[in-house]
């Protein structure tokens, strides 16, 4: 009886251990941020440049409607470049760039940066 009671113990375990070990790793708020831009009334969009959590270099447009716009696309961390634009999809006068310094880790997701 003592043994089947073991058994059953170690097939227990051997579940659960196989089920931690196979649930993915949250990376939200650990391995870089998602960023909260915001922008002056003049800017309709940003071409933003840095490393994501992958440690490979992004360069993406985003349009900003409005102050701020969330970019989820990515998860951002180290120095942040934004280029701010008056036109839709980085076009028009280009206002200038703004350097971003996003953290590595945090207790959230968000991280706010500021262009032109």
């Amino acid at each position: 009886m003592k043994s089947h009671s073991l058994s059953r113990l170690s097939a227990c375990v051997a579940i659960i251990a196989g089920t931690i070990a196979l649930s993915p790793v949250a990376i939200a708020g650990s391995n870089g941020q998602h960023i909260e831009l915001y922008v002056g009334q003049d800017t309709n969009s940003v071409e933003i440049a840095g490393e994501n959590q992958l440690g490979g270099e992004v360069h993406q447009i985003l349009n900003t409607p409005s102050s701020p716009t969330r970019d989820a696309s990515a998860w951002w961390k180290y120095t942040v470049e934004i280029t701010s634009y008056t036109g839709i999809n980085a076009t028009g006068t280009d206002e200038g760039t703004a350097y971003c310094d996003v953290p590595v880790s945090q207790s959230g997701n968000w991280y706010d940066c500021y262009g032109y």
